[in-house]
């Protein structure tokens, strides 16, 4: 069997071609398909985007699921993006480790507007930011 008829029967289409299309394959433990070819892992929402859309990925872009389901597969649920989009998709798809959590540790509340995500993909309160700036900003005209 080719590469090509393996990824196919291991995808499932029932859904037509706008709903997801799951893997059906092996699924890791972070929920995104894989398979082996050439003594490599490969996931399938990457290999699609190489083998049909036609786009060859460089090690820092990732691929994005509109759907936020990890093992679709159907092209017109992907995206390139690079490392702070994905941060922002796993955010918007309550994905992100903090992404469940309604208030910083002082209290503030957890809005996309009093958030700030990190390129690293960490949560940064904006109200607890401008109090260290104040706070900074005052020691450092004491001093002078």
């Amino acid at each position: 069997m080719n590469l090509w008829d393996y990824f196919v029967a291991n995808v499932d289409i029932s859904a037509g071609p706008d709903g997801c299309w799951p893997w059906t394959g092996t699924i890791r433990s972070d929920g995104y398909g894989q398979f082996r070819s050439g003594g490599e892992n490969i996931k399938p929402h990457r290999w699609i985007v190489e083998h049909v859309i036609g786009f060859k990925l460089e090690s820092d872009e990732m691929v994005l699921h509109d759907c936020g389901n990890r093992p679709c597969c159907n092209p017109r649920h992907l995206r390139v993006g690079d490392h702070d989009e994905n941060m922002q998709d796993m955010w918007d798809h309550g994905r992100h480790f903090y992404a469940n959590r309604t208030h910083c540790k002082h209290g503030h509340e957890c809005t996309k507007e009093n958030t700030n995500i990190t390129p690293r993909g960490s949560r940064q309160c904006r109200a607890c930011n401008r109090e260290r700036q104040r706070k900074h900003r005052e020691k450092v005209a004491d001093n002078d």
